[in-house]
């Protein structure tokens, strides 16, 4: 089966410019691959749901998604700040057929990294990203994301 990918990006218009060279990068790195690209424009309804701006682009992955139903099977969403190095190394080899979303950790503290991951289009994930889904933590002392 072959994964139908989109490369996402929240970004305001106003911050666009800032970020030009990067965002051509990754839009040539996408029709290369053949992924749908798209910057987004934190919309109203995130924006009156949540006042952090990580919150706001997860809601704008979770509603991206619901908007693209049926035509993606995977979303990476990407900080503005980031680039592609080498275009030929394709996404698929990064997702897991059993993981929901795979995040990036930061090699020197192991911190989970919010400016990049890789989402599966499932329920589950739509629901963490807009707020409808919960962490729990489980007896072993990890996150386990729950859905109520």
């Amino acid at each position: 089966m072959v994964l139908r990918f989109a490369i996402l990006v929240v970004l305001s218009q106003s911050h666009q410019e800032a970020y030009y060279k990067n965002l051509r990068n990754i839009e040539c790195y996408s029709r290369i691959q053949k992924y749908t690209f798209r910057v987004i424009e934190p919309g109203r309804k995130c924006t009156a749901e949540h006042s952090e701006f990580m919150f706001q682009r997860h809601c704008e992955v979770a509603d991206f998604m619901e908007r693209e139903r049926g035509r993606i099977d995977w979303v990476l969403f990407l900080d503005a700040d980031h680039a592609v190095v080498n275009m030929n190394h394709t996404l698929d080899k990064y997702t897991h057929a059993h993981k929901h979303i795979i995040h990036g950790l930061r090699f020197h503290n192991n911190e989970v990294m919010a400016g990049y991951y890789l989402a599966k289009k499932t329920r589950l994930t739509q629901q963490s990203f807009s707020g409808t889904g919960h962490a729990s933590t489980a007896s072993t002392g990890r996150c386990t994301p729950t859905v109520e």
